[in-house]
């Protein structure tokens, strides 16, 4: 179940958390992170066999648990107002390849915005927060 539960996490990432596994990776510690997040749930995952729940009910519970902190995706977040806002530039950077090197990019330098407006489903609709990431990608843009 532990390696299931890895891989599990690292599929979520890729798709949801990309940014994550690039930042992970060039530090070679991805992963000892996916390890720690997996023993994190250890107490939930004992619960729960325990109390005889299915194999992939005990993976649902646990991924979402592991998952909690990493939900809304930026990564996501940043992908829909590239595909709004910069229609062009974001069908530009989908064809030649770039779009998810692009959009991790991004998140990095938006981070700043994330963390000042503690980003959660409650806050991702802030217009604040769009403002601002709108303005860092158009920065980025005129850079590129």
């Amino acid at each position: 179940m532990y390696n299931l539960l890895i891989e599990k996490l690292r599929a979520y990432l890729i798709h949801n958390n990309p940014e994550l596994i690039v930042r992970h990776e060039e530090e070679f510690s991805l992963r000892a992170y996916l390890e720690q997040k997996v023993k994190e749930v250890e107490p939930l995952l004992k619960k729960l066999i325990l109390e005889g729940k299915p194999a992939n009910v005990i993976e649902e519970l646990c991924l979402e648990e592991m998952t909690s902190e990493l939900r809304p995706s930026k990564f996501h977040y940043i992908r829909r107002i590239l595909k709004k806002s910069f229609k062009e530039e974001f069908f530009s950077m989908k064809e030649s390849g770039t779009l998810t090197y692009q959009t991790i990019q991004l998140v990095g330098l938006c981070d700043k915005h994330f963390n000042a407006t503690n980003f959660t489903g409650a806050t991702q609709n802030d217009p604040k927060l769009k403002e601002q990431v709108l303005k860092t990608i158009e920065e980025h843009l005129k850079k590129s």
